[in-house]
């Protein structure tokens, strides 16, 4: 190699932090085209974390935003680098890359001495000014405390907190947080012929063996592997049954909340919300009674398999998928 010449490796890194560089706080620059060849060269994350050590902090933000959202389909790749979630970045005085942080750290498996770090930075910054930023890091330490009930009472104080905020957005996630926590819940029952899970004993289901193989057998051949990277995704976010049908395909926690419709050239995922979302990217809109509206997103590359959309699933697999209308005062039916 010539002297003063950049090696590919230096020379690929570059091309990547450009595509996460410009741009304002409001802005992810072209971050979706980083995580799409992140996702076709696994490799490539270690540049990635790299750039989270980057001088300019718009990089690193969007360099952590970036591990977070493989986190959640690929925690293993990510799991090498984790000690960059407990380290100095964790202080930083820009809230939108505490707030990657905070998200992050629920991901990742630590030994005891990394996980003691990252529960007292999820304590800290559950106190911390920015709304965002509170309300995530308390649902990571809900999430630790699932697995360590010595943290429940500073996680229901701080829950108490965001429910007398006066704040919509903090009430609402305090609500998720604790249908995520709450054990009153009738045991599902699992239908002995498909395996399929129902709140009701012998409820009417599409009963039936199906594969996602043949589900897809009319599509494109590279539509099967962006199925299997979106049940991947939606996986990740909690306790999911994938249940392949003859037409569709439908994702269950305690009741069916999202699903997913082959297409030639792709597929329309499709959730359920308690609120209808306004995007360019709803491709179509359905309301069934006054409670859920349905949302269709066309799905064409890895790169809309994005962060938005893994929120509209998470919600959705939180309000709907969990029930947590019935903490509202709701009925299961």
């Amino acid at each position: 190699m010539t002297v003063g010449t950049p090696s590919a490796s230096t020379t690929r890194t570059a091309e990547l932090r450009a595509l996460l560089a410009g741009g304002d706080r409001r802005s992810i620059a072209r971050s979706r085209d980083a995580l799409a060849a992140v996702l076709a060269r696994p490799e490539r994350i270690a540049e990635v974390a790299a750039l989270a050590e980057d001088d300019d902090w718009l990089v690193s933000m969007r360099a952590l935003d970036l591990l977070e959202k493989v986190a959640h389909a690929h925690a293993d790749w990510v799991q090498p680098h984790r000690r960059l979630f407990l380290g100095a970045l964790a202080d930083s005085d820009q809230w939108e890359v505490r707030l990657q942080i905070v998200r992050a750290l629920p991901l990742m498996s630590f030994t005891p001495g990394e996980r003691r770090r990252a529960v007292d930075i999820l304590r800290r910054d559950a106190d911390h000014p920015q709304k965002f930023v509170r309300a995530w890091a308390l649902d990571g330490l809900a999430t630790f405390a699932q697995h360590d009930p010595a943290l429940m009472p500073a996680v229901e104080l701080h829950l108490r907190e965001l429910e007398r905020s006066g704040s919509k957005a903090l009430a609402t996630r305090a609500r998720h947080i604790r249908a995520r926590l709450s054990p009153e819940r009738k045991p599902v029952w699992s239908c002995p012929k498909c395996g399929a899970r129902l709140v009701t004993r012998n409820l009417w289901h599409s009963c039936g063996r199906f594969t996602l193989e043949a589900l897809f057998a009319r599509s494109a051949p590279g539509v099967l592997p962006l199925a299997r990277r979106f049940i991947r995704l939606v996986r990740s976010l909690g306790d999911v049954q994938v249940i392949p049908q003859k037409t569709r395909l439908v994702f269950v926690a305690r009741v069916r909340f999202a699903g997913l419709t082959p297409r030639k050239d792709g597929f329309v995922a499709a959730f359920a919300l308690d609120r209808e979302v306004t995007s360019p990217r709803i491709v179509k809109h359905e309301s069934f009674g006054p409670r859920w509206q349905a949302h269709h997103v066309r799905i064409a590359s890895p790169a809309d398999l994005d962060d938005e959309l893994r929120e509209w699933l998470r919600e959705s697999l939180e309000v709907v998928g969990m029930q947590a209308h019935l903490g509202r005062g709701g009925r299961q039916k």
